[in-house]
Parts: C-alpha cells; structure tokens; sequence
C-alpha cells in the first residue's frame, strides 16, 4: 500500500517538474499564456511586474490561486483526489520558482 502512494508521488512530482519546464523555458519566454489558472498566474504576473513596482512569481499566483479550489475540491470530491492535486500544485509552484 505505501509503495503504490510513493509512486503515486513520484508521478506527481515528475509530472509537475515536466509543466514548470515547459512554462519556464517555452512558454514564459515565447510569451505564451497557458490556460486555466497558469494563464491567469502568468497574466497577473506579467501585469504586476510591468505597471507596478511589485514583482510577484508566477510559482507563487498559482499556488495563491488554486488555495480556494483545492478548499471545495476537499469538501466536494474527494480527500486522496484533492491532497494528490494541491501536491502537484505545491511542486509545480516550487519547480516554477527554482527554475
């Protein structure tokens, strides 16, 4: 039972190191907004960033962003879905920021 919730971490974890190297060496770059909450993170970034002196990561607009549903995804889904979602939230969120 352990072993199949590490492999399910480790899978988690692979695929969100995967997004936030595409994120930050394509599409943040290339100035390609991403759907969903990414695209609104890189919005909000790129707003704040370019019309006020405050710079914001996109690691952490995305990781402010999906709190509120990560909050109803506990109360409505499900538990193991919802801890397994905001895991792969939290690592891309700290993926994006290290790389």
């Amino acid at each position: 039972m352990i072993w199949l919730q590490i492999k399910k971490l480790g899978v988690v974890a692979a695929g969100s190191l995967l997004g936030a190297l595409a994120m930050n060496l394509f599409l943040v770059p290339a100035n390609i907004y991403s759907s969903g909450f990414t695209g609104i993170a890189q919005l909000l970034s790129k707003v704040l960033s370019d019309y006020t002196p405050i710079h914001v990561s996109l690691g952490f607009l995305l990781l402010l962003l999906n709190i509120p549903v990560a909050i109803l995804g506990w109360k409505k889904v499900g538990k193991s879905f919802t801890v397994y979602s905001f895991i792969s939230v939290a690592l891309s969120s700290l993926f994006l920021i290290l790389i």
